[in-house]
């Protein structure tokens, strides 16, 4: 609390069968969940309060048919989504919140393999991103059905008539929301070999569940020439919404912005900090 150094707490590493691909925790802090792809299962785990301590047991172990990936809970922390590895389906999981046992859900078909996911603030809509190469149609949209999980497509692709994605030449990749839900920060990321990012563009959220047609962006790092220098793999939100964070590739660098409330624009806070080991797909999170 005071210094910010980690310890380990009393029992770790625990035992997740040697394999978690991907964590998230639900919003009340109480339980963890893990996928694993290699073992086709979804665990939940019961934080210890105090210390920070895992512990599971065999009843909260859900075998599946096929992998998981890119787990996301929805706000209240009812139902856990995620993609089917060889598969074009986003699958569900209703969460018992006092015991953190996972029940078995639905599936939806989606347009292709699952590249990310993501839930509205209000948990209305879900967002998913698909992996498919050298196109822009890869961002759909699906109301979710409140007492069920259920997901109901919104016909053609996430953005409203409007915004032409193909002609933008854009290619969402991940998206995020400002904390009540008014913008939408979407990723840019080519699938071309080789192909830079041209960072984060920003949307309003409609009450339809659709982006746009306005845009913003792109914002990128290094803030000059962002065609040419940059190619921001990562962005994520702080959980105030005032501030943004960007991690390049390119320059190996992470740059913080301020986000204007009225709009949802980024301005730079200063210059670009050094980051080694910035490649591929990093990962940067925010405490609370």
């Amino acid at each position: 609390g005071q210094s910010g150094v980690l310890t380990l707490a009393a029992g770790a590493p625990f035992d997740v069968d040697h394999q978690a691909d991907s964590l998230v925790a639900d919003p009340s802090g109480r339980f963890l969940f893990a996928v694993r792809t290699f073992n086709f299962a979804t665990e939940s785990f019961a934080i210890d309060p105090t210390s920070g301590a895992l512990s599971s047991s065999p009843g909260r172990r859900l075998d599946l048919d096929d992998a998981p990936t890119a787990p996301v809970l929805r706000p209240d922390g009812r139902v856990l989504y995620y993609g089917a590895g060889s598969g074009a389906r986003v699958r569900s999981a209703s969460v018992d919140t006092v015991t953190g046992v996972l029940i078995q859900g639905g599936s939806t078909e989606v347009q292709d393999n699952v590249r990310a996911l993501a839930v509205a603030p209000t948990g209305s809509f879900l967002y998913v991103t698909t992996a498919t190469p050298l196109s822009s149609n890869t961002l759909f949209a699906y109301r979710i059905t409140q007492a069920t999980g259920a997901l109901t497509s919104l016909s053609g692709t996430a953005f409203a008539s409007g915004f032409d994605a193909a002609g933008a030449n854009f290619r969402p990749d991940t998206v995020a929301f400002d904390p009540v839900g008014r913008f939408a920060y979407i990723l840019d990321r080519p699938g071309r070999t080789g192909a830079h990012s041209r960072g984060v563009f920003v949307f309003p959220l409609q009450s339809t569940g659709l982006f746009g047609p306005s845009v913003l962006g792109p914002f990128s790092t290094p803030p000059t020439e962002p065609f040419l220098n940059g190619d921001p793999v990562a962005f994520v939100l702080d959980p105030s919404g005032r501030f943004a964070y960007i991690a390049d590739a390119t320059s190996g660098t992470i740059s913080a912005f301020t986000i204007a409330p009225l709009t949802g624009s980024l301005s730079p806070s200063g210059p670009p900090i050094a980051a080694s080991g910035i490649a591929g797909a990093p990962l940067i999170a925010i405490t609370p």
